[in-house]
């Protein structure tokens, strides 16, 4: 999608495309309507500013992006939550900041760090990554790690390995507390 092809567009309120490799600048800036994202396996690169300002965005699927440059979603003033894929290979300047974010789910596992310092605000509450995830923060947040026994059962543990949570499942689900916090399932 071309740099500024659909910028200002205020009455478009969700995209979901195939076949598009990659969101040009500007491209979406200032969709004042747009709540919500969908792409396919084939977006590999947001451009800078792609959907800086769209105020009413707020729920984004990254799939399969390697490549999130400075500022792409600048001003999203509603997005709060965010899941992003292991495919994620760089998250340049100021990718995530001006948004409401409280909550980044991370499906990869660090190496390289993927973040540039200052990709997110100061103000996000938590950062959940994947038991396989080897570093000890995320862009410089506190991470709380997360794994599954199976079934409908998960933790939420710290990078220290402290137990934090548990959510379903049954006590049966364990064998005992000290495999729950060495992340071992029954």
């Amino acid at each position: 999608i071309g740099d500024y092809a659909f910028k200002g567009a205020t009455s478009l309120i969700s995209i979901g495309w195939n076949k598009i490799q990659t969101i040009g600048s500007y491209s979406f800036s200032e969709c004042l309507g747009l709540t919500s994202l969908r792409f396919g396996n084939d977006v590999k690169t947001i451009n800078s500013h792609a959907f800086e300002s769209c105020s009413k965005l707020s729920e984004i699927d990254l799939n399969k992006v390697e490549i999130l440059n400075e500022y792409a979603f600048y001003n999203c003033s509603s997005i709060s939550i965010l899941t992003i894929s292991e495919n994620v290979k760089q998250i340049h300047e100021n990718a995530f900041t001006e948004t409401n974010l409280t909550s980044i789910s991370f499906g990869g596992i660090y190496e390289p760090n993927p973040c540039h310092e200052l990709s997110f605000d100061e103000d996000i509450i938590e950062v959940n990554v994947l038991d396989n995830y080897t570093g000890s923060d995320f862009c410089g947040i506190e991470i709380k790690k997360m794994g599954s026994c199976g079934k409908d059962c998960s933790y939420t543990y710290d990078g220290t390995q402290h137990l934090l949570e548990i959510i379903g499942g049954t006590m049966d689900d364990w064998k005992s507390q000290n495999e729950i916090e060495g992340n071992q399932c029954k």
